[in-house]
């Protein structure tokens, strides 16, 4: 071991000697168990219920229950870490009499709730070998639970390493310039994906709302889906696990649970762990009339196509039975809305979903036909990445597994395609995108060539317009740097009206908040305000959430422009709504660098 990691030991021990003196016992229970994440056991969550009333009865993190080391020992690095005991984790700052405070706390978790399996204790005190020994033979004669104790010494070691450096930095208030190096060979971190991995450790708050889950999600996929960032998972999923149970409403809940599915299956490689929030996620859906957001049914016809994949792989405890009936459930769903006479865009969306449902394997042909080198979880994972790196896409389909209702599907992507000019928010990118990767399934169909005109023509008529829009946007911009406002207007709604289609609708919205800001500059304050709204409106009804982001935004820019019109009374309440909005759909609401509109409109 070399000086510089001895000293940071020290440094660390006696940081962990102070907490006592700080009262910080809630900081070193957050310490303990991020550490016990990353070294123990992956499936710990936080115990809940204030400890002055003996609401988390002497445990402040307990397991919950996963079966994958025994199902598939060693796959992951979920797997590897994940206990199928009941495990419950326990901390003291106390620096006096260790020993009875283990006991005493030994008493009270092995004396009521849940009966336990394993204890891992951490102290900030050193506790000798000799003593620790007899504390773990009197926990195994006593109670019938495995002991075992993590003290300073052996805190401050795992606290020296690269990955768990940043709880030293986060509670116990060391200088980030101490951070060991990273290892060989262990990957280049995005600075982006860095900087979220440090907000995200360093925020004590729970996390609750939308704009907090798509602030999540970016980091969470990446960490899902590449290698260098692999390690963080567990602590990623912990954060999703965490907002699911302060979810502010069963969107977001539904939303967390796909997530957490997602990750588990494709980066720890095993949907076991998740089955149940999967299970949760489809009943609530399935049963739910009321339940008609587009981005919520899209992710229910993605997850049951995971679950399909997991089911044909082994890797899920849900049945053939469970998925097919879900499938029907979204299937008769997806008809009654479609039945209903939705708008165009929203028909649009339903069309596609309920090609996709049709379009999935059907599960119940036999299983014993599966071919035995049937591609695993990471090398798909790892085949679309490589094309998505690549600009190319992904490649097709080799094989020809039988699809659950190949006519009604291939009937529906007509309708679909005769649709498409009157939905120009819809993103024909992914149905086209699964039409050509099931191209071998479909091409002997009799409405294969009418289908694929119909979609191929759909998709240079988005690839156009985006051309279009790039030339009008950038001809927009140089006619604002000149000073020419009311030609680059004229540009900047081109560019609008080429990019406001689902696949590019993110420029369409900016474009909306830039005529917006034109207009306002041109002193018409009730057109700009227009604009704004418009932006806010087209945003709230887009299916991508991480698009949420444009209603605060709009709407606070049109109260700003509202209080320019001199309508003082109107652009109060509109302020109001919209900070709402941004309570609601922006993670670190108040943050002035990410979020200055707010401050604009506060300090005019």
């Amino acid at each position: 071991m070399s000086d510089d990691a001895v000293q940071l030991e020290k440094r660390i021990r006696f940081a962990l000697g102070t907490l006592g003196e700080s009262n910080s016992h809630h900081e070193f229970e957050a310490l303990c168990l991020g550490l016990a994440r990353r070294r123990i056991t992956s499936n710990l969550l936080p115990a809940t219920g204030p400890v002055s009333s003996g609401g988390d009865q002497g445990r402040d993190a307990e397991s919950h229950w996963s079966d994958i080391p025994r199902e598939l020992p060693g796959t992951s690095l979920f797997a590897s870490l994940a206990s199928t005991q009941r495990v419950v984790m326990a901390c003291t700052i106390q620096s006096t009499d260790i020993p009875g405070k283990i006991r005493k706390d030994l008493a009270s978790i092995c004396g009521q709730g849940t009966p336990v399996d394993r204890v891992i204790y951490f102290t900030v005190t050193a506790v000798p070998t000799g003593k620790r020994h007899d504390l773990i033979d009197e926990a195994a004669r006593t109670h019938q639970v495995d002991l075992e104790i993590w003290d300073a010494a052996a805190l401050a070691l795992h606290l020296a390493d690269y990955d768990l450096f940043y709880l030293a930095v986060q509670y116990l208030h060391l200088p980030s310039d101490l951070a060991p190096l990273r290892p060989d060979g262990a990957g280049e971190l995005p600075d982006w994906y860095v900087e979220a991995r440090r907000r995200w450790q360093a925020n004590d708050e729970p996390a609750r709302t939308l704009g907090d889950l798509v602030d999540l999600r970016g980091p969470l996929r990446h960490a899902t889906f590449h290698d260098e960032a692999r390690t963080d998972l567990p602590e990623w999923i912990g954060h999703a696990r965490a907002l699911l149970a302060a979810a502010a409403g069963e969107h977001i809940a539904l939303r967390a649970r796909y997530e957490i599915v997602v990750a588990t299956l494709r980066g720890l490689g095993d949907m076991r762990p998740a089955d149940q929030l999967a299970r949760d996620f489809f009943d609530t859906v399935t049963a739910d009339d009321t339940l008609t957001d587009p981005g919520i049914l899209e992710d229910a016809v993605v997850l049951l196509g995971y679950g399909f994949g997991a089911l044909l792989r082994n890797l899920t405890v849900l049945t053939a039975d469970d998925l097919c009936g879900w499938q029907r459930l979204l299937a008769d769903k997806t008809d009654r809305l479609l039945d209903a006479g939705p708008p165009a865009n929203a028909m649009a969306h339903l069309l596609a979903m309920r090609a996709r449902l049709a379009l999935h394997t059907d599960i119940t042909a036999d299983l014993e036909s599966v071919p035995e080198d049937l591609p695993t979880v990471a090398e798909v994972t790892a085949a679309v990445l490589e094309a998505v790196e690549a600009g190319e896409p992904v490649p097709a389909l080799q094989t020809r597994p039988p699809l659950t209702d190949l006519d009604t599907a291939m009937n529906i992507l007509l309708r679909l395609g005769h649709h498409l000019d009157n939905a120009p928010l819809f993103p024909i990118e992914h149905t086209a995108d699964l039409f050509d990767y099931l191209t071998p399934v479909l091409v002997d169909h009799p409405l294969y060539r009418e289908v694929r005109d119909l979609l191929d023509q759909a998709t240079d008529r988005v690839t156009g317009q985006t051309a279009r829009g790039e030339r009008a946007q950038s001809r927009g911009h140089a006619l604002i740097k000149s000073g020419r406002i009311p030609q680059a207007l004229q540009e900047i709604h081109e560019a609008k009206a080429n990019w406001l289609r689902g696949d590019s609708l993110e420029g369409g919205l900016i474009m909306l908040l830039l005529c917006a800001r034109l207009y306002s500059e041109l002193g018409l304050p009730i057109a700009a305000k227009q604009y704004a709204l418009a932006a806010a409106t087209a945003a709230k009804s887009a299916p991508a959430p991480e698009l949420s982001r444009f209603v605060p935004r709009g709407i606070i820019h049109a109260a700003r422009y509202d209080r320019q019109a001199g309508n003082w009374i109107s652009a109060t309440r509109l302020f109001c709504i919209g900070l709402m909005a941004q309570n609601a759909y922006c993670d670190e609401p108040y943050n002035h660098e990410r979020y200055p509109y707010v401050w604009d409109m506060m300090t005019d």
